[in-house]
């Protein structure tokens, strides 16, 4: 190698060797400043918040009520490094009393305060406020009952579909457990909605049962709701008019018979006939010497299965023929 190339690597090498230990040198200085930086920050004063929850432990025949809000928070304050070690203990405070002695509670800043204190890390952290003023618990006993389940929906169907029978929950009721004034109060509890839309086919669903309070448990939480869906078409008859209190006279009534129509189901189509149907005229709420000659028609029995049921005419006519006697023979008076 000629000599002017090495002189020239040895120079390279040590300025390579000093801007190294320059760079060390920073490195150093700049640790140095970072950690009398964190020092000086780490010793101020800050403030933060945690969230509070509750644990009470009480016989197994009681229940509390209401229950403790999960929204309760405490502000705290201290030096940085206090509250750094204060988040390692994670993002709440866990409070936990013993209510097997007592009726009610009262929740208040002062009871809390009392309860934080010991949770503290040091004596020096400072609580300089909550969210709530706080709030009560009473001690109760615990009940059960069974109470039957309320199906809520809000269901369409598609064209010419219809239900089929009646919506069923699956259990049809369940067991509640909760406060006793709370649970002597319940007579049903309900689902949440089930909204429905062109519905076209017979459906099962679960659906959750609604608490009626956050305090009352339920079981089961959940039900199957059975939707039985079907399509359905038109139906027609000629029904018989029948006659109730006739007189004693003859009577004509015009029309003889009603044309009833319906909408009824595919899978009841073959089974209805105009012997389901009852339609009446009372004569015994007409006056009958007077002027009036008509009476309406009354649709006193159908199938629980049979939808939009319609007949027409609304009304009949009626003529009441009088026979009396003349040298035996007798006379016939129409009255109209």
């Amino acid at each position: 190698m000629p000599f002017t190339e090495r002189r020239a690597e040895i120079i390279s090498e040590i300025r390579r060797f000093f801007i190294e230990k320059d760079r060390g040198i920073l490195l150093i200085c700049m640790g140095i400043s970072l950690f009398f930086w964190l020092l000086v920050k780490l010793s101020e004063t800050y403030t933060t918040e945690k969230r509070l929850r509750f644990q009470f432990s009480f016989p197994e025949s009681k229940t509390i009520h209401p229950l403790p809000p999960k929204d309760l928070s405490v502000e705290i304050q201290g030096k940085g490094w206090e509250l750094i070690i204060e988040s390692l203990k994670g993002g709440s405070y866990e409070i936990v009393y013993d209510l097997k002695n007592e009726v009610y509670l009262e929740v208040n800043p002062t009871f809390l305060r009392n309860q934080l204190k010991n949770l503290f890390s040091s004596n020096t952290i400072n609580i300089t406020g909550f969210n709530s003023d706080g709030f009560v618990l009473f001690l109760e006993n615990k009940i059960s009952k069974k109470l039957p389940v309320v199906i809520r929906d809000k269901i369409s169907f598609a064209p010419e579909f219809h239900l089929q029978g009646f919506k069923t929950a699956t259990p049809d009721s369940v067991l509640v457990s909760g406060p006793e004034s709370k649970i002597d109060e319940l007579t049903f509890v309900e689902t949440n909605l089930l909204q429905l839309e062109d519905l076209r086919s017979s459906k099962v669903f679960q659906v959750n049962v609604l608490s009626p309070e956050p305090e009352i448990s339920m079981d089961p939480e959940v039900v199957e709701i059975d939707i039985p869906v079907e399509q359905y078409t038109e139906r027609q008859f000629f029904v018989p008019l029948q006659i109730k209190n006739p007189p004693a006279d003859s009577l004509q009534i015009f029309p003889r018979k009603v044309l009833v129509s319906c909408v009824i189901g595919l899978s009841k189509y073959s089974e209805l006939t105009e012997k389901n149907f009852k339609l009446e005229v009372d004569l015994g709420k007409v006056a009958l010497s007077g002027s009036k000659t008509t009476v309406p028609i009354q649709l006193t029995q159908y199938p629980v299965f049979a939808r939009d049921v319609n007949f027409s005419p609304k009304s009949a006519e009626f003529f009441i023929i009088q026979q009396n006697t003349k040298d035996g023979e007798p006379i016939r008076k129409v009255q109209h």
